[in-house]
């Protein structure tokens, strides 16, 4: 049976999900999928143009504007590595689609997709705005980097999950890089105030505990920890990496020069020593909801039965890097956070269909 919301064909949207999730495309191999997109596009007779980020490393960007784009679809088609290879494409249980990517984010980049085929059949042109998939937003964000080069709008929607709420706001990111050294030696003549090990431990649980402290609505993860390896021998290096996200309200700076602070008492000895970087700094944002894009979907959602909610969006996005070049950003798509990531991801294909129609119904208001 064909499903359908309002023209969104709901037959073509599964099969352009469930291919995009068959392909497999972690950060910096993405190719195979650009090229299955530029197909099926070419297939529709939908010119799509690339921009290039590095060799065999583009962006996908289709756009119906012949002056300034009002506004910009994005969405990212990379994903992070998989946690299972013999098991990581499309399946689908009752509404339920399981798959890498499914919820982060090519859901949301096939809803996009979908949206302006469907407006390109309606109305035999391509909508007043532009959509752009990008890559590398697992790691660097080197795609939308790429992207902000050739292509400005004053808004842009970001496909990132949200669970169809529409998230204004944004959490702020920063990347806290620690580096130990100590004294290398036999193992059983350790003492700790020459143990990177146990000086990167230190200087960890200092600055986790001033975060819980002082930032209780912020998160922070400890994303590795790793030390020199040698074998029975006092470790003579160490490095961890923390993540901290912090509603929009908090300001970075604070946080950035106490870290420093803290890491710089840390170490106890001549024979130790601790410190600290941060290769990734975005700041989080917070719009107002009012105006003509907030009034629109308020009115998409009441006529689709959807109950209206906002909340920023608490993880770094490509939606940061859009915001810091003057774009304003709203990340607005289908799946849950919580499930991105994970082992079993999986999203609902009626809130992919759902989201697919919000989208046309910008396009046609924005076209109109």
């Amino acid at each position: 049976m064909n499903e359908s919301s309002g023209t969104i064909n709901g037959d073509r949207l599964r099969s352009s999900l469930e291919s995009m999730v068959d392909i497999y495309s972690p950060t910096g191999k993405e190719l195979e999928v650009l090229e299955y997109v530029e197909a099926q596009m070419a297939g529709m007779e939908i010119p799509c143009s690339r921009v290039e980020v590095e060799e065999d490393r583009y962006d996908l960007l289709i756009s119906g504007a012949t002056d300034e784009i009002p506004i910009l679809f994005t969405g990212h088609i990379d994903t992070v590595p998989a946690y299972n290879f013999e098991n990581f494409g499309f399946q689908q249980r009752g509404d339920t689609v399981f798959g890498l990517g499914t919820s982060d984010m090519k859901s949301g980049c096939a809803a996009m997709i979908e949206a302006f085929v469907a407006y390109r059949q309606a109305y035999g042109k391509l909508p007043k705005a532009a959509l752009a998939l990008v890559v590398g937003e697992e790691e660097s964000g080197d795609g939308t980097e790429a992207l902000i080069e050739r292509v400005r709008a004053p808004w842009a929607v970001v496909g990132e999950p949200t669970n169809l709420a529409a998230a204004f706001g944004h959490f702020s990111y920063m990347e806290i890089e620690l580096s130990s050294t100590g004294k290398r030696a036999h193992a059983s003549l350790a003492k700790a105030d020459r143990n990177a090990v146990h000086t990167m431990l230190r200087a960890v649980m200092r600055v986790t505990e001033f975060l819980e402290e002082n930032y209780p609505h912020g998160i922070y993860n400890i994303r590795d920890v790793h030390s020199a390896e040698g074998g029975f021998a006092v470790p003579d290096s160490c490095s961890a990496s923390i993540d901290l996200h912090l509603p929009p309200s908090e300001p970075l700076g604070g946080v950035l020069v106490a870290v420093e602070e803290i890491v710089g008492k840390t170490a106890t000895s001549k024979s130790s020593s601790v410190t600290c970087r941060f290769p990734t700094v975005h700041s989080g944002y917070e719009l107002p909801v009012k105006g003509p894009l907030p009034s629109l979907l308020r009115q998409t959602y009441r006529s689709m039965g959807i109950k209206w909610k906002t909340a920023p969006f608490k993880s770094h996005s490509d939606a940061n890097l859009l915001w810091a070049a003057g774009i304003k950003p709203l990340v607005l798509g289908p799946g849950q956070l919580a499930k991105a990531h994970t082992e079993k991801e999986s999203i609902s294909f009626s809130q992919v269909l759902n989201a697919s129609a919000i989208y046309y119904r910008v396009l046609c208001e924005i076209s109109a």
